[in-house]
């Protein structure tokens, strides 16, 4: 009896083991094969994007991990100091007083940071950002400083990116419809029902009134 019922345990670990294993490689090789990019939907991104995917942008930046300072920073630049002021007291030690370390080569269009990407392109030359919110509690504000177009950055050029890009979005879509279409094709049965001493304690019904006694 104590072997059976160590092996039962075993079998049933092995059991989910496989159903997650499975459950896993259907997901990837479903999403891989609804996430295939062909040429033409590389050309309409690239078509609908062209002015962005051409242009490079130069920032300046002031990055924090404290939201109270990114905020004192933010609210300071509003109230009228200049950028670099603002941003040069987050280097205690500059190399020389020429060094803007603050201040980003030109960035290409695929490089820009993703929490960037909602904003930057409504900030104007000369204008600066609200508070951005990134990953690992980190806080930008960006300053736009120029911006061109680099017309080597064709479609062709451009086209190893875009294909990631898409893939990627792909990816996560198919990922989204196919639990979308799990859980409405998906029948859940209750196989042990539990317990009323296991259920959710509710509410105690009020005691009910004394029937009175049949007649003898």
């Amino acid at each position: 009896a104590e072997y059976r019922e160590e092996l039962g345990r075993r079998e049933a670990q092995l059991a989910a083991w496989k159903r997650e294993r499975l459950a896993d490689l259907f997901r990837l090789q479903e999403a891989s094969r609804r996430s295939e990019v062909t040429e033409a939907d590389e050309r309409r991104y690239y078509d609908a994007n062209a002015a962005r995917i051409r242009t490079e942008v130069r920032v300046g930046q002031i990055m924090l991990r404290d939201e109270a300072r990114a905020t004192e920073a933010l609210r300071e630049l509003q109230g009228g100091a200049t950028f670099d002021s603002v941003a040069a007291r987050q280097f205690p030690v500059l190399p020389n007083r020429a060094s803007r370390p603050w201040e980003l080569p030109f960035l290409p269009w695929n490089q820009v940071p993703e929490p960037w990407l909602p904003v930057i392109d409504g900030i104007a030359v000369g204008q600066t950002s609200d508070l951005i919110r990134g990953p690992g509690g980190r806080f930008w504000i960006i300053s736009v400083l120029e911006r061109r177009e680099n017309p080597a950055v064709t479609f062709e050029a451009a086209r190893p990116d875009i294909a990631t890009i898409l893939r990627e979005q792909g990816a996560s879509g198919a990922r989204t419809r196919l639990e979308q279409e799990a859980r409405a094709a998906a029948t859940v049965v209750y196989a042990h029902q539990p317990t009323p001493e296991a259920a959710a304690p509710g509410p105690v019904p009020a005691p009910s009134a004394p029937q009175p006694s049949p007649a003898p």
